[in-house]
């Protein structure tokens, strides 16, 4: 007689696979703390430029990263949805940045 084995429980996801996500919630503050540092103030704006040119710079490396992890979370899964959005969005999320660190650079 053998006696039954108790049910697996979950395993809990790995940091690759939840980076994205954290990439992208990041993401949300960092884009918030531009929209107010991007804002007028009576000399320029209100945080240096050069605060601004990082958070750019820190948000696309994040969502970049996210977007590779994704990537090869979508490579082991196939095309589902929930593997699919973290990394289009985190690509997408990274772009943003890269086109605001643009907009911002003084040339």
């Amino acid at each position: 007689m053998t006696d039954p084995q108790p049910p697996a429980a979950p395993q809990p996801p790995d940091s690759a696979s939840r980076f994205p996500t954290l990439a992208l919630a990041t993401s949300g503050v960092l884009l918030l703390a531009m929209a107010v540092g991007a804002q007028p103030a009576d000399q320029g704006m209100r945080f240096p430029l050069l605060a601004l040119l990082a958070l750019c710079e820190f948000g696309a490396i994040i969502n970049l990263v996210g977007a590779y992890l994704g990537f090869r979370r979508v490579q082991a899964r196939g095309l589902k949805p929930g593997a699919l959005l973290p990394f289009a969005a985190s690509l997408c999320a990274a772009g943003v940045f890269v086109w605001l660190g643009l907009w911002l650079w003084p040339l």
